[in-house]
């Protein structure tokens, strides 16, 4: 009992997604983000960029419990031909559910109850570079990877949140060393590969700050 909550904060640390639904849309009756950031999201976000989310409720609380960033999750945008906006992400198991690679429409990432706010950044690398990344993302959600509960970098057989854009990347030739700190917490005492991490290791600049869900 005790590992499970202490694998749960480490979900909540190192995940932060809603349970997939298979169709990446909100139920008709959940709130969802606001118009005008899907707008702006449309208008400046491109395919390849990465978007970072605050969670909300526990696990923003575990959190801030384990002096960590406020980021606590990481996707991939994928937009489409119709310019409407997904993210493929990492989702952590929920409800009874096995987490998986998924790719949901960005309203269901940042829908309110997941999430206080995202920030999309953007790669410096050649746009080559970045339709070779989305489409090993691409590859992860349609081979329905599963959530790595174990948080293990030397394990490609499952994938957590900054795992998945870090593996895409080296599938795409950005092969970078991951920079990982030091989570203290029991019985769990590793180094792991956070949203910060992932900030200071590869070379983005803003493209939308702060969008509040």
């Amino acid at each position: 009992m005790v590992r499970h909550h202490v694998m749960l904060c480490l979900v909540a640390l190192l995940g932060g997604g809603a349970a997939p639904d298979g169709g990446g849309v909100p139920p008709a009756d959940a709130p969802t983000l606001p118009p005008a950031a899907i707008a702006a999201l449309q208008a400046q976000a491109r395919t390849g960029d990465l978007v970072f989310r605050a969670g909300r409720g526990w696990r923003a609380d575990a959190v801030r419990a384990t002096s960590l960033s406020g980021w606590t999750h990481v996707g991939i945008i994928d937009m489409d031909a119709r310019g409407r906006v997904f993210v493929i992400h990492a989702a952590p198991p929920e409800d009874g559910h096995g987490g998986r690679v998924v790719r949901e429409s960005v309203a269901r990432f940042a829908a309110p109850a997941e999430a206080e706010r995202i920030a999309v950044q953007r790669l410096a690398v050649p746009d080559a570079t970045l339709v070779r990344m989305v489409r090993a993302a691409r590859g992860f959600a349609a081979r329905q990877v599963p959530f790595d509960d174990a948080f293990d970098l030397a394990d490609a057989r499952a994938l957590y949140c900054t795992e998945l854009v870090w593996r895409s990347l080296w599938r795409a030739g950005v092969q970078v060393r991951p920079r990982t700190r030091a989570v203290p917490v029991p019985l769990m005492r590793g180094r792991y590969m956070t949203p910060d991490d992932l900030r200071a290791m590869l070379p983005l600049r803003p493209v939308l700050s702060d969008v509040v869900s």
